[in-house]
Order: structure tokens, then C-alpha cells, then sequence
């Protein structure tokens, strides 16, 4: 089901129940404005396109490319 579809069949949000605004690409989920995590993402050829993720794959690397690590990684010293 695309965004479009979702918004039209009257679905509601996963997470908080409210109307639906877009359809998380990471997971599927149907998110609302309150809770869509907007992110720019871009393409080599200088494209930049909006992605709403729900709010745990807006966090999760392996899904979002602008993700920042959840804990930083240690130096390894001496």
C-alpha cells in the first residue's frame, strides 16, 4: 500500500492512532504528521528527495543513512 492509498482508506496511525500522513519506507507503519520523522535523503546525481520515517527506523543505521550511532565507539588506546 502506498502513501496515497493509506491516506485514503481512512487507516490510522500506527503509533498514536491519529489520521495518517505517510507510510514509513523502513517498516511500513502509517505514521501522522505528530509523529513522522522527516529526513532529507540524497542520490549522487544531486537529488534530494523528503523520507518520513516512524520514530525508531528515523534512529535504526541500517535503514536511514542519516542516522547518527546510538553510542559513540571508543578510541582504542594504549
Amino acid at each position: 500500500m502506498n502513501d496515497m492509498e493509506n491516506r485514503q482508506s481512512g487507516n490510522s496511525c500506527d503509533i498514536c492512532g491519529g489520521r495518517v500522513f505517510a507510510a514509513c519506507p523502513g517498516c511500513g507503519k502509517s505514521v501522522c504528521q505528530a509523529c513522522a520523522r522527516l529526513e532529507l535523503i540524497g542520490s549522487g546525481c544531486g537529488s534530494v528527495w523528503p523520507v518520513y520515517y516512524c520514530p525508531v527506523c528515523v534512529l535504526d543505521q541500517d535503514i536511514n543513512p542519516n542516522a547518527f550511532p546510538s553510542r559513540p565507539k571508543r578510541m582504542q588506546g594504549p
